[in-house]
């Protein structure tokens, strides 16, 4: 638990520790003196007031949620690392290492624990519009922002000039919007974009400081705060600023251009500072800190987190390449860092928090920065990408908060991922240290850190930070479980408010789980809960004194009216009881002094009273004598003027008041007709004149729950109403033996009906009180009455009375109590109103309530105060949490839980944060948007992705080709070009049928034109592959496409058809499966290929995958085996590689000139294709062609080809188009030799 307490002392022109701290430039942290600035002297002038970081809330990877989560993960080495969510894109058909337009890891850091369509609508502002277009990054940041503002403690910062600034890097909401260029809405300006970030908060809280979004790339936050703490230091935000980073990985697009800079760890891993550095890996993070001049939260008790010394941004300028980092530009930095916070001394700075991304470049460059800063004193560095990832435009803020945390801890976190130091950072030289473990801050140092943020542009920042406790303020580690040290205290009010019921149920019960681990820290807590949040919507409230229950009242959301009014009522006698006010006696000062105060008045009025109503109220039912008038009419009305005053402390007041029969006593005191000692004195005497009729007249008293018409037909002589309580309820008063006498009629008529004595030993409101009404306003005399402040209900005339004297009381004593009369005339009064009954007991409940409906007043509540055999701490807290329910606008509730300690209590930092209630997903994403980023196939490298905007029924492929994005294509080398290859389009063609119908391998083409070459340069080639259903009829869809694949010239703005034809899944054309065995004539393949090179065919490794050939030596026929050449990589992205289909296309060419290289004329190319067949190959293909000339050097060839025993290639009527006319060929060798064999010839034999 993280608690700051600032002292009374400390408010009064800020501390000592601190004017001494900042007019001296140095930093007092253990005990040590400021630093002496050594030779170069600083000027005072250029040194910047601190500023206090007060407030932070986060969303982090790993879970973190807030500072004590975040700190948990640092502290311990843990790491956000995870899989990229399904939620944000499809990593499946995303990833692929080394290919163009796909990611080349699996791993980031993650929010993955968020759902990002979720939203609090009942929280903010905007409409269900709205909030299903809100850009995910504002959701977060919103209520990020508002938890900073309540672990500050602040309430007060509507209308305030409080800045919002946010540091930002990606748009991929806006870049999702974009994908559908018709998805007009005129929201769109407000809701898509991370430039409206800061502006939505700023109009959210109603915040009028400046607000703005830094976009510098990966220092976008940390150049944010620097101007976030120049503009606080200049006055524009007088009231402090937010400063926000944000970084949320929702679209692939990032990612993939940062695969392809080659600056990602493949592992998704940040390995700092490491030999095995190999690139960063991406983190989001959404993060808010509230800031403000350090006297300023001095001046307003805030919780000081951490100060900034200093500010100051720069950039690298010209180096040797422009994302290249610039040593001497970081270095002069940190210099100026230092200088502006008025520190000379480098040497006492503890750690410098890096940028330390984890790539081989960036990392020792910044390191030697550090090292020439530094010298030979020696420094930690360090760095959170490691534990979170790199959060890009958020990542400066995460560090900052990191180093606060460690400064509140006087601990540096270790660094993980680090094992082997990288040879490139001068380790032993400058005598640099990464921790590898949690580490007690070095005792040599002070608590000082210096933080680094660097952008890929080169915008730079630095920041300087101190511990609160280097300025007398702040927490220390071991309160951290100790809470405030108080102990138990008592009862506590705590109070809740939410903006949906289900949000503060959660919110109790999580402050409930708080509770039970941090029991020390009630009293805290409730003054927190009390004071430093917002007042909602939705309200419920619990007293407890951490050991008990937990129970919480219901929740309610007072009305939306004008002011409610407070009618106090005071209760009668009969309410008394042994222990009433008992614990407030003994707990709280005001009430205590009240009663010691009319105590000794009391004793003033009689010197030979013998007993005193302190002892009394605390004693036990045994000993007790309450039972007596004399004792119980004074302790009552002091015990209601007590709770007056300890009211009032809460600044809670009567708009009116009402007694019941002697209750309007405290009534007239209450609404300040009457003083406390005359009011004590008409109670005493009122209750010391009726002892003398306990021997003259023997009456008692009892309430009926009846009204005034059913009661009466049980009425007797010597028995009245004195009391008509409500439609319902009367108290009959009377002889007592003809009253016992009338309660049991009344029982046997209807023995449902509450008959009940009351505890009194006569009969008030009746004849007998004229026995003694003249020696009551003898023993009186004069009452000195005012004119009452607030209307006086009197329940003698049932309406208002401002004539209090002695008359008044004798009156009360002798005449009925028309307290239903006196109710009904204060419902009539106020429009809304809430009677609070003050008294030991709440008797008047049921007579108040039934007025109520009997007036048909819904707006009308009731509140008691205490009650019987209840704690009384705890009953009038109970009011308080009423009063605050039934939205009182005037209660203090910081003076609730005091306790008698005037300083409040201290700001616990750790308090769960508000609960924000998700009642569903607000998400409304284009077609186009989903459909891209959730694609179901592959970015394939020759047909590239799914166009968007095609439909199923006219599906459309689009690919931007690069010849190094498929780097075989440059071995389909003809007469020196790269000639993109008729095979590849056949397979672009069964691809795409794949795609539009998964689940099978082969497919089948037929009716295929090839009508002209694509000639690849250097330049990007796009090509569109289109489908259409071949139709059967009007109304059905054969199971063909018709496809077609078209070039782009950007030079000329030209489209190009290259091929035409139709396509299917699956097999229609397949060969009976042939036994294929070699034929007669051998043919060395080096030789074919040899061949075909002079011909310009210069064919690379992948396109020479034909051998094993042989031909016929009269039949134009040939046989060989097609051998994978690819790269595997390259091959399972086709059912036959393309490289293989132009390989067994070749075999025709062998088939026209039987397998004699004299006999080539001029290579041949596909041009038409009657039927075709590709399936999927298990191994090296053999193949078996024939062919036959055609007119004008053309030919026809037919093919099968064969792996593991089936059918995987077969062609039928492929017309082949020659390259030239051959007429620099020399005609056939006609012969049928198929091999020259040597033997002897008999001629040559000697016969010796």
């Amino acid at each position: 638990m993280m608690s700051t307490k600032v002292t009374k002392d400390q408010t009064n022109g800020h501390t000592n520790g601190y004017t001494d701290h900042y007019s001296n430039g140095g930093s007092a942290a253990n005990g040590q003196a400021s630093e002496l600035f050594g030779s170069d002297p600083i000027d005072q002038k250029d040194v910047h007031e601190p500023i206090a970081i007060i407030g932070m809330g986060m969303r982090l990877p790993g879970g973190v949620h807030n500072a004590e989560a975040y700190w948990d993960l640092l502290v311990n080495g843990k790491d956000g690392r995870c899989q990229v969510p399904k939620d944000r894109y499809n990593i499946d058909t995303w990833y692929g290492p080394g290919r163009v337009t796909h990611v080349g890891t699996k791993y980031g850091h993650f929010l993955e624990e968020l759902n990002l369509a979720n939203i609090d609508p009942n929280f903010w502002s905007f409409t269900k519009q709205e909030a299903e277009l809100l850009d995910p990054q504002q959701r977060l940041f919103l209520e990020v922002v508002y938890e900073a503002f309540e672990n500050s403690g602040t309430t007060k910062w509507r209308g305030k000039d409080v800045g919002v600034y946010v540091g930002a890097l990606g748009d991929d909401w806006g870049e999702m919007e974009m994908q559908d260029g018709q998805d007009l809405n005129p929201t769109r300006t407000y809701v898509y974009g991370d430039y409206i970030i800061a502006n939505r908060a700023s109009y959210e809280f109603d915040l009028k400081g400046p607000s703005m979004v830094v976009r510098t790339a990966c220092s976008s936050s940390m150049i944010a705060l620097h101007l976030a703490c120049q503009d606080i230091l200049s006055g524009d935000c007088a009231d402090g600023a937010i400063v926000g980073g944000i970084n949320l990985i929702i679209t692939p697009r990032t990612t993939v251009t940062l695969t392809e800079q080659g600056v990602l760890s493949e592992d998704g891993r940040c390995k700092t500072f490491d030999a095995d550095a190999d690139g960063y890996a991406r983190g989001e993070g959404v993060s808010a800190i509230y800031i403000k001049k350090l006297s300023d939260a001095v001046r307003d008790r805030d919780p000081i987190r951490a100060v900034i010394r200093s500010t100051c941004a720069a950039a690298d300028g010209k180096t040797a390449g422009f994302t290249m980092p610039n040593p001497e530009s970081h270095e002069k930095l940190m210099r100026r860092g230092h200088r502006l916070a008025g520190i000379s001394d480098f040497s006492k700075t503890a750690m410098v928090e890096c940028h330390g991304t984890g790539t081989a470049v960036g990392d020792p460059r910044e390191v030697s920065a550090v090292a020439n800063v530094w010298g030979d004193h020696g420094i930690y560095i360090g760095s959170v990408k490691p534990n979170i990832g790199h959060g890009e435009g958020a990542s400066g803020l995460s560090s900052i908060m990191k180093m606060t945390l460690a400064l509140e801890n006087k601990t540096i976190p270790p660094n993980i991922n680090f094992k082997t130091p990288n040879p490139k950072i001068p380790w032993e030289e400058a005598k640099l240290k990464v921790p590898l473990k949690a580490t007690a801050w070095p005792t040599d140092k002070l608590e000082r850190v210096a933080v680094n943020s660097f952008g890929i542009g080169g915008a730079n920042a630095h920041v300087i930070l101190e511990s609160a406790a280097s300025f007398g303020f702040g927490r220390t580690p071991e309160s951290k479980s100790q809470g405030s040290g108080d102990g138990n205290l008592g009862w506590h009010l705590l109070t809740f408010s939410a903006k949906h019921p289900k949000a503060l149920e959660m919110s109790a019960q999580r402050h409930e789980e708080y509770l039970t681990t941090h029991p020390d820290s009630l009293s805290n807590m409730a003054y927190i809960l009390n004071t430093k949040r917002m007042v909602h919507s939705h309200r419920a409230f619990c007293v407890t004194d951490g050991l008990d229950s937990f129970e919480r009242s219901k929740i309610i959301k007072p009305a939306l009216r004008s002011k409610c009014d407070l009618i106090f009522v005071f209760t009668g006698q009969g309410a008394q009881w042994a222990g009433m006010g008992l614990e407030l006696l003994r707990s709280d000062g005001i009430f205590k002094d009240t009663v010691d105060y009319l105590d000794t008045e009391l004793l003033r009025l009689s010197d030979g009273l013998n007993w005193n109503m302190r002892d009394e109220i605390l004693a036990t039912e045994n000993t007790s004598c309450l039972s007596e008038a004399e004792i119980s009419q004074p302790c009552c009305t002091a015990i209601q003027i007590a709770l007056v005053e300890l009211l009032r402390s809460w600044v809670i007041s009567p708009d009116a008041v009402v007694g019941h029969s002697s209750g309007a006593i405290a009534a007239a005191y209450a609404c300040g007709a009457i003083s406390a000692q005359d009011a004590i004195r008409v109670a005493y005497y009122r209750g010391n004149s009726t002892i003398a009729l306990k021997s003259l007249r023997k009456g008692g008293m009892a309430a009926i729950g009846l009204g005034r018409e059913d009661v009466e037909q049980y009425l007797q002589p010597g028995v009245t109403i004195g009391c008509e309580n409500s439609p319902a309820s009367v108290t009959l008063t009377g002889d007592a033996d003809v009253l016992e006498r009338v309660m049991g009629t009344i029982r046997t008529a209807d023995p449902s009906v509450l008959v009940r004595p009351l505890r009194v030993e006569c009969a008030y409101h009746s004849e007998h009180m004229k026995i003694v009404a003249q020696d009551y306003a003898a023993r009186l005399g004069t009452v000195n009455a005012s004119q009452p402040q607030v209307p006086f209900y009197s329940s003698v005339i049932r309406g208002v009375n401002s004539d209090l004297s002695t008359s008044y009381w004798t009156e009360n004593l002798v005449s009925p109590v028309f307290f239903k009369g006196a109710i009904q005339t204060a419902l009539q009064s106020h429009d809304n109103l809430t009677f609070v009954e003050i008294g030991p007991h709440s008797a008047l409940a049921g007579p108040i309530r039934q007025t109520i409906q009997s007036e048909i007043k819904s707006n009308a509540g009731y509140i008691p105060t205490l009650v019987r055999k209840k704690d009384a701490h705890l009953s009038i807290l109970s009011t308080a949490g009423n009063l605050w329910l039934a939205g009182t606008p005037d209660l203090d509730l910081s003076a609730v839980n005091l306790h008698g300690r005037p300083e409040g209590g201290e700001l616990l930092t750790d308090l769960p944060t508000y609960s924000w209630h998700y009642d569903g997903e607000y998400w409304l994403e284009n077609r186009l948007s989903r459909d891209w980023r959730f694609r179901k196939f592959d970015h394939h490298e020759l047909l590239g992705a799914r166009v968007l905007e095609s439909a199923d029924a006219g599906p459309a492929w689009r690919c931007k080709l690069r010849v190094q994005d498929a780097p075989w294509l440059s071995d389909h080398d003809i007469l020196g070009d790269i000639i993109f290859p008729g095979a590849a389009y056949l397979c672009m063609a069964g691809e795409a049928i794949k795609q539009l119908r998964p689940g099978s391998h082969d497919y089948s083409l037929r009716r295929v034109t090839l009508a002209s070459a694509l000639v690849l340069h250097g330049d990007p080639v796009e090509l569109v592959t289109t489908l259409t259903p071949v139709r059967l009829t009007n109304a059905a869809d054969s199971d063909w496409y018709s496809f077609t694949i078209s070039s782009f010239t950007a030079t000329t703005n030209t489209w190009t058809k290259h091929v035409s034809g139709q396509v299917r899944s699956g097999r229609t054309f397949v060969p009976d499966t042939p036994k294929i065995e070699p034929l007669p004539r051998k043919v060395p393949t080096s030789v074919m290929y040899n061949v075909w090179r002079r011909f310009g065919m210069n064919y690379g490794g992948r396109f020479r995958g034909l051998d094993d050939i042989s031909a016929h030596t009269t039949e134009k026929r040939a046989v060989g085996t097609i051998y994978q050449k690819c790269l595997p990589e390259e091959s399972e992205l086709y059912s036959v590689h393309p490289a293989s289909i132009d390989a067994a296309f070749y075999l025709s060419n062998v088939c026209l000139c039987h397998g004699l290289g004299r006999n080539f004329r001029t290579p041949s190319v596909p041009k038409y294709i009657e039927e075709m067949y590709v399936g999927r190959p298990e191994g090296p293909i053999r193949v078996v062609g024939d062919a036959a000339n055609k007119g004008r050097g053309g030919s026809m060839s037919n093919l099968v080809g064969v792996s593991n025993g089936k059918v995987v290639l077969s062609w039928k009527g492929l017309e082949l188009s020659p390259l030239s006319d051959g007429s620099d060929v020399v005609d056939d060798d006609p012969h049928a030799a198929a091999v020259l064999e040597w033997k002897t010839d008999a001629d040559f034999i000697d016969a010796t």
